[in-house]
């Protein structure tokens, strides 16, 4: 689960300098693009670690090396370019369609129309994890969680309470013509669900129970769905759900 240890204000400028590095590299490469005065090494390390969670960057091949993601890449194209109002749309597909990020979105969609507040949030991710968190690390989790979430555009703060807008987003005019049984409005039929795999043992003796549309972004000739499939485990009888991207080809006329 997504545990975020750096806010996105310190996120953007780390992505940006790693695009214009254009290779993999460490902290203090990093570090070095930046004008004085400059970071201490271990927020840039708390924030390319931030930005792997999201899905932004990942491992250069070994300990201390990173690497841009696709869409770090169209990430750090848009801040370098000085077009930062692009970068939302990526942040906010790239965080609903990453499994680290499941539990957040799932508050997010639980608790839509409902005024909370962000350590709700931050005390839902303790409990999860079973941790017992100190003050100083609720607060600090419950800032970069607040501060992604908002640049994404999936949640707003008013009057200090925070609320999800998670079905109301932008990327939500986007379902239009795809019922929730799955055709679109060209009549082609999802693709065969993958990775059947139990997680608990390991058997493939399972059946899809619910699915649920997360986002549909179209592409040349079709659409690129993410789903959150539920199925059951007829072997160990346990449910469990993970979020699968399909590409839908529209039929010809």
């Amino acid at each position: 689960m997504a545990v975020p240890t750096a806010t996105i204000e310190q996120i953007n400028p780390i992505i940006k300098y790693l695009f214009r590095l254009k290779k993999v590299a460490t902290s203090e490469d990093i570090k070095a693009l930046f004008p004085t005065p400059k970071p201490p090494t271990p927020s840039i390390g708390n924030a390319l670690s931030t930005a792997r969670d999201i899905g932004l960057t990942t491992s250069g091949g070994k300990r201390g090396l990173y690497d841009l993601t696709n869409e770090g890449k169209e990430y750090g194209r848009y801040l370098d370019a000085d077009k930062p109002e692009e970068c939302p749309r990526i942040l906010r597909e790239s965080i609903i369609k990453n499994p680290l990020w499941k539990d957040i979105v799932d508050f997010l969609r639980a608790t839509k129309g409902q005024e909370t507040e962000t350590k709700d949030l931050v005390l839902s991710v303790e409990k999860k994890l079973e941790k017992q968190w100190k003050t100083d690390m609720r607060n600090l989790v419950g800032k970069c969680y607040g501060s992604i979430l908002s640049f994404a555009g999936l949640v707003e703060y008013q009057r200090g309470k925070m609320l999800s807008k998670l079905e109301t987003m932008p990327t939500a005019e986007l379902q239009k013509g795809v019922p929730a049984g799955g055709v679109t409005t060209q009549g082609a039929i999802l693709a065969p669900v993958e990775a059947k795999m139990c997680p608990f043992c390991k058997r493939y003796e399972v059946d899809v129970v619910d699915e649920t549309l997360q986002l549909n972004l179209p592409i040349d000739g079709g659409q690129k769905l993410v789903v959150k499939s539920t199925f059951y485990c007829r072997n160990c009888r346990q449910n469990f759900s993970r979020i699968l991207e399909r590409l839908v080809w529209a039929k010809g006329d």
